[in-house]
């Protein structure tokens, strides 16, 4: 008898099934959960608001018979310190927590991670300065049951839009300083420090002075936070924001792009 050989029969294997990438509005909430769902940011978020509800009571004993934009003003001034920290945070969470290679090996394109990143830094300042109208109003409304009077209840749009318009521009600053330097300690002094030495530079040296509503990003916007811009004003902001926020920005995103995680 001969014996018949039969080859051997290979184990059945699954056929391979690609992973559907992450959609972008996944990545938003992941990027809005990272900016509450550390100590940091929660804290940073709380006391902000905190401190505008306390600046709001201020303002209200200051100005007892003067207008709800004056108050508003004063409820803003803390947001402008303390939220772009948390923009900060944002953009430098991949290296400072080292949560980088997590993020980059669920999204391998960076470019969408940082889309996420300043679409989430701009809807989180729409919402603070939303609660931040309401706790003006709420404390002018209180105040209002005591002695005190109000010129004014109205918040014309050119005051909403103007510090709208400012709390969005320094949110997009502080995350072009955090995309560039991808540190957060340095990115937050950095971002205090430098405008403020340009704009004692701008002051104190001539030629620069001549060309300061060019140069110093403060100087460009007060005449469109004040209402009173023209065409020549608005030149004067598109050419400061140019070089205060649009050329940082494009810099930081192309590290951000490139950088080495490690």
């Amino acid at each position: 008898m001969s014996a018949t050989l039969t080859a051997p029969t290979l184990p059945q294997t699954a056929p391979r099934t690609e992973t559907a990438p992450a959609g972008f509005g996944n990545l938003l909430l992941v990027e809005a959960r990272k900016l509450v769902n550390t100590r940091a940011g929660r804290w940073l978020l709380l006391i902000a608001l905190m401190m505008s509800a306390g600046a709001t009571a201020v303002a209200v004993w200051v100005f007892p018979t003067g207008t709800l934009a004056e108050v508003f003003l004063f409820s803003f001034m803390p947001l402008g310190i303390l939220l772009p920290v948390c923009a900060i945070l944002a953009t430098t969470a991949e290296w400072s927590q080292r949560t980088g290679l997590t993020t980059f090996a669920l999204e391998p394109r960076r470019w969408r991670v940082a889309a996420a990143k300043l679409v989430v830094l701009q809807v989180a300042a729409v919402a603070v300065l939303v609660a931040a109208t309401g706790i003006a109003y709420a404390a002018a409304g209180i105040a209002s049951l005591g002695d005190r009077t109000w010129n004014s209840w109205a918040l014309d749009a050119a005051t909403l839009g103007g510090v709208g318009l400012s709390l969005s521009l320094m949110m997009l600053q502080a995350a072009a300083f955090g995309f560039l330097l991808l540190n957060t300690p340095a990115a937050i002094v950095l971002f205090f420090v430098v405008p403020q030495l340009w704009s004692n530079a701008v002051s104190f040296v001539p030629a620069l002075a001549e060309r300061k509503h060019w140069l110093d990003l403060d100087q460009a916007l007060a005449p469109i936070l004040d209402g009173a811009a023209t065409s020549a004003h608005w030149g004067y902001f598109l050419a400061a924001v140019s070089i205060w926020v649009l050329l940082p920005l494009a810099a930081g995103i192309v590290r951000f792009l490139r950088a080495e995680v490690k």
